[in-house]
């Protein structure tokens, strides 16, 4: 693993409006924004698209930084639908992050999940020239779904907020592209009252190796 690390965020409409301006002066190199949910806030019979998403992807790159989107996953819902809905919001732009899918929900039909998830990958993939997307997950997920082979291709972004020098990986990858080692952070940035903070792999010059 790189000992190099770049340091970014990422963001939804929790973070309401946000000061981007003051974001690069904190060091903000990169940031995931939410796109799409199958799920609205408190009502689950409705679809979701995060209206903050806009100004947020375009804020991390009115600042110079490398910006990307993120679907949270949802056992059922088909997993064609799934990507289609998202990419019917965002659609991928040379330079952009590798878009990421949101695997951090227990299934309950695991075979199920696993094949609605295989098929939100591939369709996501098609969209970006067959390049794999990004899978945030972390290792009690990803073990709950039965450490599904075939996808080690997806760069992983693991979710480890308990681990602070190394991340405790999902047995499907040896290496990690993105670490998100803190959640729900109070940090000083005007105009954020919680955030996760992410890490990249690597020195800020890799970081277009993950990009579409």
């Amino acid at each position: 693993m790189s000992t190099a690390r770049t340091f970014g965020i990422d963001v939804s409409h929790w973070q309401g409006n946000i000061d981007w301006t003051t974001l690069k002066n904190s060091g903000v190199k990169f940031s995931y924004a939410k796109a799409t949910d199958m799920q609205a806030p408190h009502d689950p019979s409705k679809t979701y698209k995060d209206p903050t998403f806009p100004n947020n992807y375009a804020g991390a790159k009115s600042i110079g930084a490398y910006s990307g989107a993120f679907h949270f996953f949802r056992e059922g819902y088909d997993g064609k639908g799934q990507a289609d809905f998202f990419l019917s919001y965002y659609t991928p732009k040379h330079g952009d992050l590798l878009p990421a899918i949101d695997v951090e929900t227990e299934p309950h039909d695991v075979n199920q999940y696993v094949a609605d998830l295989r098929a939100c990958v591939d369709e996501v993939a098609k969209a970006i020239g067959g390049k794999a997307p990004m899978i945030y997950t972390q290792k009690s997920i990803w073990d709950a779904c039965g450490n599904p082979q075939g996808f080690a291709n997806c760069p992983l972004w693991v979710v480890d907020p308990h681990h602070p020098d190394q991340p405790i990986l999902p047995s499907t990858w040896t290496t990690y592209t993105f670490w998100q080692y803190k959640v729900d952070v109070v940090p000083p940035f005007y105009g954020i009252e919680k955030v996760d903070f992410d890490y990249f792999n690597g020195a800020i010059s890799d970081i277009g190796k993950f990009c579409y």
